[in-house]
């Protein structure tokens, strides 16, 4: 809308001057409102974003720490059965246990090996054993000498006598065949091993990653900023984590500031499941509001150039007043000026409100949504028809996911479908995959340049992983969660219709849930017609 020019007969100098004063002040000011609404919004964002974060990444970590204890509870559960099928056959033949302990000492990679005693506490099984070796007085050898019903043991930090690292031990009891106790087996993990785990996750220049045990005992932490050796083996002196940990919650988010090095840190500490372990992800206020300060400075930046354009404007004006023809010229350009403006403003506003319509998020599971999928598909398919590069698509499907959602309900559903794509999104590792949420159930795996044995083995690696965590499916009759895959690549040529991999991989994917779901079909080079039946 134009501004009316005010004649000089009808407006006096003084009182259009005290307008315009009037006009710049409220203008700017409504202008510094919206910049603090907008300011406001924008960290509150930052801060839910950082608490998704911080769960995600502690759900990372505690999945494999669980995953490596849990092997060594597997080997330590087979060596026990072991001693106790031989002691019940007459006696432990020193040979055939010791190669049955080398054995699952050769399926461990995460502990440093697997060793037994004897009920004296004599290490007499295992590799670089002596019997001058005696655990007696270790923590976890009395406890599961006093308690038949102990069964994994970890005991508490301690540095090693060879190695002078600290360490854990994991053990368990053996028995005679009345249940007497005839020795443990025990395998040590080092701290260090923890640290470089957590030293892969990224959590900002001023974040912090920690394990500790129930008793709030540090075992380990990364970055260790206090020095040699860390604070690993004292307890952890903060009123908000014991407060949580005495709720015994397996999750909970929280903000503290740290006596130790004075930064406000957001936390989530997660129970590592089925043992008295906890790991902490720290996010620090600092790294998660950098990018929300850029954003301030620059739209304080923006509203502050945008008053002084408009004081500037202002005093134009008046200027003009004091020479009549020069300011009718000058209101008039400033008119339009302040209509291109508003025009500008109205159309960045609805570039603003496209955006928002335009996420590419799918809500449920946070990885990208259908619309993302579409227009990267498109993308990529152009991209390999000019490079000749293959394009790979896997369509995954959660096997009987209707009767999963019906027996547990739409919660366990929706929970079942985010950890189906977080396992999935953590194997998209090269910058060109795409992992989305195809539809329902379906999710999609989109790798360019890859061959069709390399996608082949990475599929069966996805559905492999998914069986391990073995979510419980009652209605299945796998007993657990499962996937079925469809797998199509191609080099596309131009004519090949842009649907095409699309087309294979759901035929592929339809084959394997005849052949019986939980597995993986590859697709044959051209599209075929099928029969399509419901899940």
């Amino acid at each position: 809308m134009r501004l009316k020019t005010p004649s000089l007969t009808s407006l006096q100098r003084e009182s259009f001057v005290l307008r315009m004063v009037a006009g710049v002040i409220v203008v700017s000011l409504l202008v510094g409102l919206m910049v603090v609404v907008v300011l406001v919004q924008s960290y509150r964002l930052h801060q839910e974003q950082a608490v998704v974060t911080a769960e995600n990444l502690s759900w990372v970590l505690e999945q494999n720490i669980t995953g490596s204890v849990n092997l060594i509870n597997q080997a330590h559960l087979a060596v026990s059965d072991e001693a106790t099928r031989q002691l019940a056959a007459g006696g432990i033949d020193f040979a055939s246990f010791n190669a049955f302990i080398l054995r699952q000492d050769a399926r461990l990679t995460n502990a440093d090996g697997v060793h037994a005693t004897n009920a004296a506490g004599q290490t007499l099984y295992g590799t670089r054993v002596s019997p001058t070796s005696n655990v007696v007085g270790r923590d976890y050898f009395n406890r599961l000498r006093d308690d038949p019903n102990a069964g994994l043991v970890m005991s508490k930090p301690l540095v090693g006598r060879i190695s002078g690292k600290w360490a854990v031990v994991f053990a368990r009891r053996l028995n005679h065949p009345d249940g007497g106790f005839a020795g443990v087996v025990f395998s040590s993990v080092n701290l260090e091993s923890f640290a470089k785990l957590f030293s892969a996750i990224n959590v900002g220049p001023h974040g912090v990653v920690s394990l500790f045990d129930g008793d709030a005992t540090l075992l380990a932490r990364y970055p260790d900023s206090s020095g040699p050796g860390g604070g690993v083996g004292k307890k952890i002196n903060s009123p908000k984590l014991l407060e949580r940990l005495g709720s015994n919650e397996l999750l909970s988010t929280y903000r503290v500031h740290s006596g130790v090095d004075g930064i406000d840190r957001i936390f989530s500490n997660r129970k590592v499941t089925g043992h008295p372990l906890y790991v902490a992800v720290g996010l620090a206020q600092e790294d998660i509001l950098a990018g929300w300060w850029t954003d301030a400075l620059t739209l304080i930046g923006v509203w502050g150039l945008f008053t002084l354009l408009l004081s500037v404007v202002a005093v134009l004006l008046v200027k003009g007043w004091r020479h009549r023809l020069a300011a009718l010229k000058t209101m008039e350009e400033n008119a339009e000026l302040e209509a291109k403006v508003a025009d500008r403003t109205r159309d960045l506003e609805e570039s603003n409100r496209k955006l928002s319509a335009l996420s590419a998020t799918d809500g449920l599971t946070g990885i990208a949504n259908r619309r993302r999928f579409d227009e990267t598909y498109a993308h990529e398919w152009n991209r390999a028809v000019r490079t000749g590069q293959p394009l790979a698509l896997v369509l995954f499907d959660v096997d009987l996911f209707k009767n999963y959602n019906d027996h547990y309900g739409h919660l366990k559903g929706d929970d079942c479908l985010r950890k189906v794509a977080q396992l999935l999104n953590g194997h998209a590792r090269r910058s060109g995959d795409l992992v989305a949420r195809y539809g329902g159930e379906e999710f999609a795996f989109m790798a360019p340049a890859m061959d069709s044995s390399s996608i082949l083995a990475l599929t069966e690696t996805i559905r492999k992983a998914l069986e391990a965590l073995e979510m419980p499916h009652d209605m299945s009759p796998l007993g657990r969660v499962t996937v079925s895959a469809g797998i199509a690549v191609r080099v596309p040529v131009i004519g090949d219709a842009p649907d095409l991999l699309v087309t294979l991989a759901d035929q592929a994917l339809y084959q394997a849930k005849r052949d019986g779901r939980n597995r993986s079909v590859l697709a044959e080079e051209t599209p075929v017609r099928v029969e399509v039946t419901a899940d």
